[in-house]
This record gives structure tokens, C-alpha cells and sequence, in this order.
């Protein structure tokens, strides 16, 4: 049905709204007639809704351009930023029920997330390796570097030391971030931005329910105090156990491996801690997670169907920051940071008389970085720099026997371990950006960084930008940058008695990047953005093995070349907020036609909220589809379609918000790739079928 349009908005007459809201009503009413929020749905007259549909239309639709801060190092607008930039909001967190960073990512265009049954892996525009610790995405916590030494991992699901409620936005700069932030953005950057206290105001305490185990809990507070200061503290607890069985088809014939069946090897709990407090241009804070994951599914070489099979991660974060704005445009920010990193593992392995392999790592290092911003007339000039120093690298494996006593490295003949190591580490960067308006059309930025690594190499990473903006709404992006990683701790010095060998020789991952991006706003309530990007990485870092001595190493290999293009529509119409995109990547091994393993071809992404009852109620659906990725063996995997499905409720209860979730609602069987230090085969890792989640959020 066409309708008359006014100030560019799309409206009706008031009998055709009267009756959509009843066809919505009576929607929500079939799905979850029985749960929760159908009940409370339930409980309210109709006419309630009216009092929604009397609010102007122009600030109900109307879709405002985020204003973001982590892709230049201060706020300014998105359609201003050198980058294809996305906000992930609170309310989208809230209304969505996104469990974990990676699910929040994967729900954002380009992105594709998959699960080994221990860590989650992040791919982005057809460059995915599950089993890479997600070290090619820098993740930032309130633009603090999250990302440990040793092994450079960005952690996105329950190892994410910050739980999601707290998280005001996740801002995620696609492309290369290396010209600001120095090595592990190779990719792209995600910024996690949290919550005032002023915005929490008061004291919240939750608690969540759902399949396979799962429960959660938490309390957190917010204020602000008379004299200015910004306090938030929050606590909070999850677990939950996996899929049990654990069914793997491909070992059905194997006795060896319990036919495919793993049983009751699956289990996993969290803790979170944060404080924050902020008083003028002072802020302190401290982020503190830790996760236990048990597994038996055979990675790593494990046992297959073992329970003893486990890791333990733990994050600790202390940050200062001074942040000063003065006159004629001029600001100065300082920080010092110190980071700290523990993981331990246990690999149950099967040669006698060892029963368990342990790994034992421990990582400690403080940063520093300064920035100083000058605007003189047209340009807004920024020069900083970076120091960090990593005074505390251990790594250790050795194996135990079966009584649990150190018995050196067995595998190896070795009465020491198989590692014993304290190693150096450390960078130091400058940078200069300069943003220059050159017509009240025409915008150019260019930044210079340069890198020393200690012990790898030099880097420098130019970025340059051009962006027309024709009138409001509209923006026109030209950009062409260079990014780099440098290789982690573990990569290079990977010496394992009888199995590996240093890899000093190996260098830093080199990107470069063009993309053109067109942001435009056809009407106030609906905006498109479209891209084409090009991008190659060179000298990826791959094990291999020495034919002459049989050991094995970390190299730099060719790399991978990728183009493709990417279209998101947003749409807020009839009461309903539409947003979809779709994504089409054609990536190669570098010089041959291979394309690598994990990476999908097209990705297409559906999210649909309908608000009810002056925004109390909020039905939210979103679909996923993947299709086109290889597994490691490269054969093609099944497309995957995942739906889920969240109504949430806000203020129908005083004090209490409530939300009800069913996840992959059509029940549908899929599996995530393996990689190639799994031991399960190529059919890959069973994911969960249909599960669902209550949550309850209390104001005290």
C-alpha cells in the first residue's frame, strides 16, 4: 500500500494505523502466547498503544548519524569519519539479547563468527582463520588496548572481561586502524565504550535463565555526586554447560573415539568486575574477568571425549586518563595503563606414562600514550605517541603424570619442561594526523605512524582520505590505507622441545587497503550506505615444517588478496525499524586461484524491531545467512540460516525490565569450521540448536 507522504516521512490515515497496531498486537500475541512477555503484553488494554502513535512522527523516525571517537581519537560524526564505520548501541544490545561481544559483532555487515567449542573466532570481508586468536582485530576497551602480548588475542565471547550491559557502544572501524593504533589492527578496530554512572543511575541487579544450563547474575551502580564525580561499579557471574552429547557423525564407526560421542566434557563460568570513576578531566578505572572452559571435543591434539581438557584465561586492567580541553581548539589527552594476562591449560594427551600436558603463561605490561590536538584555521592537527613495555613474559609446558606430580617433558625425553621461558617485549610509536577542510564540501585527511617493535622490525603506516559531502546526509568517502601486525610473542619464539623451533626471522603481516564508501539519506527515516574495498595481505604468518631437521616453525607466507562490496539499508517505517545488509567477497591465496578455508562468499544479515506501547514492548527478529566457505580440507560447507528471536519489556512491572529470547528458532543443525590445530574432523564443530534465555534487570 502506497502512502501520502509529509516533511518527507511516510504517514496514513489514523483508522489504517489503528488497525496495523492491532495486526502487530495480535502477532506478538501468537508467537508467545505462554511466555513471560506475552503475559504481560496481555495485561494491558489496547488503546495503551495510542498513546506511542501521538508522538511526533519526525523523532520516532528519524535515523541519527552516530557520533563516534575511535576512529580519529575524538568525537566527531560517522558520515565524517575516513572509515565505513557501525555503532552497536545499548538499546541495540538490550533489544537484540546479544550474550557476547562476537554474537554483537556477527550481527553487523561483513562480520561472521564462529565457535571451536573454546574460543570464539572473528572473520571480516573474507578473511577469516579460526584458530588465530582474532590478533588481526585490535579491541579496545574506552580506547584502552585489550589485546595481551603473547598471543595478541582480542577476546570476544565469555572471555570478554566487561559484561555487555555496561557497554554504552561498540563502535567498529573497518579497514586498516594501524596509522593510529600500531599493530594488531589489521582489519579493522573495535572500540567498546562504557556506561556513565550518571546513565545508571542508581543500583540494578540481574539474573538470566536459559538452555543447556546457563544462569547469570549480577548487581551494578551508577551516580553521579554533587560534586561531579562519575562512580560505577558492577559484579557479575555466568555458566553454563554445552551440548551434551556432543555428537560427531564422522567418528560413528570409530571405538577409539566413543563412536562420536562426547559426554559431560562441557562446561563453562565467567567472572566480571569494573570500576570506574571520573572527576573533571580525571578518570580511573579498572576492568578484572576471568573464564574456565572445559572441553573434550579433541582440539589441540586432546584426548578425544576427555572431561579434563580445560583453560583458564584471566584479565586485569588498571587505567588513568587525563583528558583537557582548552581553548582554540586545542585538547591534550594521557594515559598509563597496566595490562595483565594468565592462561592456563590442561591437555589431556595419550602416550604413557604423561596424563596431562600443561601450558602456564603469564604476561605483564604497563602503557603509556600522549596526544595533543590543534586546530590552526582549516586544519585540526593531532601528534602523539605510544610506549609500551612488557616487563613480565613467562612461558611454560610440562607434563604430569597420573598422580598430578611434574614429571619434565615426557614426550620429549626431557626430565625439564618442554618450555621454560622469560621473553622481552615492547613497542614505541609517533604519529601526526592532519584533518583539513578544504571547501565546505571537500574534506582531506592524511596520518603518518611509525612502529618500532622490539626485536621484529620498523613499520610505517600512512593512511590517506578524501570526503565530499554534497549536503546533509550525504557523504562520499575515498580511502586508501596501510596496516600491520607484528608477530606475537608466542609466534616467534616457539621452541618446543621436540617439536618446534624459534622463528626469529619471522616479520610483521603488511595490508594495504582501497575502499570507496557512499553514506546517503533519501529520507529522514531512510539511510544506505554502499562499498567497494580491495585489499591484499602480505607475509602471513603460518606454521610449517623444516625438512632437514623436521621441526616446526612460524613463517611468512604470501598472503591473501580479497575485493568485494557491501550495501546496508535502514529503514524506520510504519513503527517498524528495519535494517539489512548483504556482503559479497571473492578472496585467493596470493598467485593462485585458492580461496581460503573458513572465509564465506556472501553474507546477508535482516534485523527487524516493532516497538509496542509507548516503546515498553519490543519484539526484535534477526536473521543471519552465510554461504560459499570451505573447510580446511576445502570442501564447501552447508549454508547456514539462523534466526533469533527477542520481545523485551521496559517499565510494564515497575523497576523490573524483562527479556525473553529464543536463539536459532527454527531449530536449524549447523556447524562451525574447524581449524587446523582441531582434531575433529572436517565436517566441523556442532553447534547448538534451538536455545532460549530469560533475563530480569531489577532498579533498586
Amino acid at each position: 500500500m502506497k502512502f501520502p507522504v509529509v516533511n518527507g516521512l511516510f504517514t496514513a490515515p489514523d483508522a489504517i494505523w489503528a488497525r496495523r497496531d492491532r495486526a502487530r498486537a495480535n502477532v506478538l500475541l501468537a508467537l508467545f502466547n505462554g511466555t513471560l512477555t506475552a503475559l504481560l503484553l496481555g495485561a494491558r488494554p489496547a488503546s495503551a498503544a495510542i498513546d506511542y502513535l501521538e508522538l511526533p512522527l519526525e523523532s520516532l523516525l528519524q535515523i541519527q548519524i552516530p557520533r563516534v571517537s575511535g576512529a580519529s581519537g575524538y568525537e566527531q560524526s560517522a558520515s565524517q569519519v575516513p572509515s565505513a564505520v557501525t555503532v552497536i548501541g545499548a538499546e541495540d544490545i538490550r533489544r537484540y539479547g546479544y550474550r557476547t561481544l562476537g554474537e554483537a559483532l556477527s550481527s553487523e555487515r561483513g562480520f561472521y563468527y564462529t565457535d571451536s567449542g573454546n574460543y570464539q573466532f572473528l572473520g571480516l570481508r573474507g578473511f577469516h582463520q579460526p584458530g588465530d586468536y582474532n590478533s588481526r582485530f585490535l579491541l579496545l576497551i574506552d580506547g584502552m588496548r585489550i589485546n595481551d602480548p603473547v598471543y595478541g588475542m582480542a577476546p570476544i565471547g565469555e572471555d570478554f572481561p566487561l559484561d555487555l550491559s555496561l557497554v554504552d557502544r561498540v563502535e567498529i572501524i573497518r579497514g586498516p586502524g594501524s596509522s593510529l593504533y600500531g599493530s594488531g589492527s589489521l582489519l579493522g578496530v573495535i572500540n567498546v565504550v562504557t556506561k556513565r554512572g550518571e546513565s545508571i543511575a542508581g543500583t540494578r541487579l540481574h539474573g538470566s535463565a536459559g538452555s543447556l544450563g546457563a544462569g547469570g547474575f549480577g548487581v551494578s551502580h551508577g551516580m553521579r555526586t554533587e560534586g561531579g564525580t562519575d562512580i560505577v561499579g558492577s559484579f557479575t557471574g555466568f555458566r553454563q554447560d554445552g551440548l551434551d552429547p556432543l555428537l560427531y557423525p564422522e567418528f560413528g564407526q570409530d571405538p577409539a573415539s566413543n563412536f562420536g560421542v562426547v559426554a559431560g566434557a562441557s562446561h563453562e563460568q565467567a567472572r566480571r568486575l569494573h570500576l570506574a570513576v571520573t572527576h573533571g578531566d580525571v578518570r580511573f578505572s579498572v576492568v578484572d574477568g576471568t573464564r574456565r572452559n572445559r572441553y573434550g571435543n579433541g582440539l589441540y591434539g586432546t584426548v578425544f571425549g576427555d572431561p579434563r581438557g580445560h583453560t583458564f584465561d584471566a584479565r586485569q586492567f588498571v587505567d588513568l586518563q587525563y583528558q583537557r580541553s582548552m581553548d582554540s581548539g586545542r585538547a591534550v589527552t594521557a594515559r598509563v595503563y597496566r595490562g595483565h594476562y594468565r592462561y592456563r591449560a590442561d591437555y589431556p594427551v595419550d602416550y604413557a606414562p604423561v596424563a596431562i600436558n600443561r601450558d602456564d603463561v603469564t604476561s605483564t605490561w604497563w602503557g603509556t600514550e600522549l596526544r595533543y590536538d590543534h586546530r590552526l584555521g582549516a586544519h585540526q592537527v593531532t601528534v602523539g605517541g605510544e610506549w609500551i613495555a612488557t616487563t613480565h613474559n613467562q612461558l611454560r609446558n610440562f607434563d604430569q603424570d597420573t598422580g598430578g606430580a611434574y614429571a619434565g617433558c615426557i614426550g620429549a625425553g626431557l626430565a625439564d619442561s618442554c618450555v621454560d621461558r622469560r621473553l622481552p617485549g615492547g613497542t614505541a610509536a609517533m604519529f601526526v594526523r592532519d584533518d583539513v577542510t578544504l571547501s565546505p564540501h571537500w574534506r582531506a585527511t592524511a596520518t603518518l605512524r611509525q612502529d618500532w617493535v622490539r626485536g621484529v622490525d620498523s613499520v610505517a603506516t600512512p593512511r590517506v582520505g578524501l570526503i565530499y559531502t554534497p549536503h546533509e546526509g550525504t557523504s562520499i568517502k575515498v580511502l586508501h590505507g596501510h596496516s600491520f601486525r607484528a608477530p606475537a610473542i608466542y609466534e616467534r619464539y616457539s621452541a618446543y622441545a621436540g617439536y618446534g623451533k624459534d622463528s626469529l626471522e619471522l616479520r610483521s603481516e603488511r595490508a594495504r587497503t582501497f575502499e570507496l564508501i557512499a553514506e546517503h539519506s533519501f529520507l529522514p527515516n531512510l539511510r544506505a550506505l554502499a562499498s567497494l574495498f580491495r585489499y591484499t595481505v602480505d607475509g602471513l604468518a603460518v606454521t610449517a615444517t623444516d625438512p632437514v631437521d623436521g621441526l616446526a616453525y612460524n613463517a611468512n607466507t604470501s598472503g591473501v588478496h580479497a575485493r568485494g562490496a557491501e550495501i546496508e539499508v535502514q529503514w524506520r517505517i510504519d513503527w517498524v525499524d528495519l535494517r539489512g545488509s548483504y556482503a559479497r567477497f571473492d578472496s585467493h591465496i596470493a598467485g593462485t586461484s585458492q580461496r581460503p578455508a573458513s572465509s564465506p562468499r556472501d553474507l546477508a544479515k535482516l534485523r527487524a524491531g516493532v516497538p509496542m506501547r509507548d516503546e515498553q514492548l519490543y519484539a526484535g527478529i534477526e536473521a543471519q545467512y552465510a554461504a560459499g566457505a570451505l573447510d580446511i580440507h576445502g570442501h564447501a560447507m552447508p549454508r547456514n540460516v539462523l534466526v533469533n528471536l527477542v520481545t523485551t519489556s521496559r517499565g510494564v512491572v515497575p523497576r523490573l525490565d524483562v527479556s525473553f529470547g529464543i536463539y536459532n528458532l527454527f531449530d536449524r543443525a549447523y556447524r562451525d569450521p574447524t581449524s587446523y590445530a582441531d582434531l575433529v574432523g572436517s565436517e566441523g564443530t556442532p553447534r547448538p540448536g534451538r536455545t532460549f534465555r530469560v533475563r530480569l534487570e531489577y532498579w533498586l
